[in-house]
């Protein structure tokens, strides 16, 4: 019975042991990155087909790998922060972030992360340019 609830514990302290994968993209159940990181659960990775996405502010809010294939691109059309990182252990790979928005009292970035830990965002292309 000990050991049986070592096992059990282990696996609760574990929930990557049951990630799953979350797909966005034209032909997929998610049609948005912002549906489909909601959708997600904590170790699930998120994987964003290639092509031209026009959301404003995604908020990631799990701990999940949200992984770009073919470089997607993020517009935040010159108006919005594009990507915000709220929670730990988040990993960002293969995107391109362009038009991020300027603002006067806000401080906007192409991807910012706010009172989070051990985040990494790699392999990425992020253009803030304003004007142009």
């Amino acid at each position: 019975m000990k050991q049986f609830s070592y096992i059990l514990l282990l696996l609760l302290a574990c929930p990557e042991l049951f990630a799953g994968t979350v797909r966005v993209g034209q032909q997929q159940t998610y049609t948005t990155i912002t549906a489909a990181i909601a959708a997600a659960k904590d170790g699930d990775t998120v994987i964003v087909e290639g092509g031209r996405y026009a959301e404003k502010n995604i908020t990631v809010n799990r701990r999940i790998y949200l992984k770009g294939e073919n470089h997607p691109v993020i517009d935040g059309e010159k108006k919005y922060e594009v990507i915000t990182v709220t929670s730990d252990d988040v990993t960002i790979d293969g995107f391109k972030v362009i038009n991020t928005g300027a603002s006067s009292t806000e401080d906007m970035a192409g991807i910012k992360v706010q009172n989070s830990r051990n985040v990494a965002v790699i392999n990425n292309i992020v253009d803030n340019t304003i004007f142009g």
